[in-house]
């Protein structure tokens, strides 16, 4: 799990070649066969060796931010990762459509704070800027509200009754994306809810990739990596 997703994080040669950089926030998780954040019960549990501790909550840069990051829930997973790779995906297609500016930056999630974590100086007033109110601007999350907390449930329900001008998220990406498929590679990236988004190894047989793809230059680890780091709390 790389954590911290972002265009800068991403490299690209003139050979059309990608690299993935900066794993200083990289961990390796555990699965457990809960699903949702309704219990204490971990689904992402730091694994370091023999060790198994609680993950950070304060984790990616706020425009890629996941909704359970942003939510604060300690058992989140990889799919955090997913949630990154569809708002980049976003970004990239932006920059190339000739609708959009492409000499200004057009993030899909451009939240100016996170109330949890760098809230207004007045409680009571109200940030149209805040990010997870720009998120659910576009992704509703009243449709599978119990599989939060209840403290989590408590705050959506808030932060849905302060949306005033929802523009879904299906007409963003007609704006600047053509390509039907591409659009619901995005779609199913971008799901509020984790256990509802694409996993990695389904991301990849999707039909947008069918002419691109050699399975064949796909390496995968013999064995598991463990990503121990010892010397933080993270």
């Amino acid at each position: 799990m790389h954590r911290d997703l972002k265009p800068s994080n991403i490299l690209i040669d003139d050979q059309c070649r990608i690299k993935i950089c900066d794993f200083g926030l990289a961990r390796t998780v555990i699965e457990s066969n809960k699903s949702d954040f309704t219990t204490n019960a971990l689904v992402g549990i730091r694994s370091t060796g023999d060790k198994h501790d609680v993950l950070s909550p304060r984790m990616q840069s706020r425009w890629f931010r996941a909704p359970e990051i942003l939510l604060v829930q300690p058992n989140y997973s990889n799919q955090i990762d997913i949630w990154s790779l569809g708002c980049i995906s976003f970004e990239i297609c932006a920059f190339r459509s000739d609708t959009i500016n492409p000499f200004k930056r057009n993030t899909l999630f451009r939240g100016t704070s996170s109330e949890v974590f760098s809230p207004c100086s007045d409680e009571n007033e109200e940030d149209p800027t805040e990010q997870m109110l720009v998120i659910i601007n576009s992704i509703s999350s009243s449709e599978n509200i119990k599989y939060w907390s209840k403290d989590a449930q408590k705050y959506l329900q808030k932060k849905e009754e302060q949306v005033s001008n929802f523009y879904p998220l299906e007409d963003k990406l007609d704006d600047v994306i053509e390509n039907e498929e591409f659009k619901d590679l995005i779609m199913c990236m971008l799901k509020f809810t984790p256990n509802e988004r694409i996993p990695a190894k389904q991301l990849l047989i999707h039909p947008i990739f069918d002419e691109i793809r050699n399975e064949k230059n796909e390496s995968p680890p013999d064995t598991k990596v463990i990503i121990d780091e010892t010397t933080d709390n993270y």
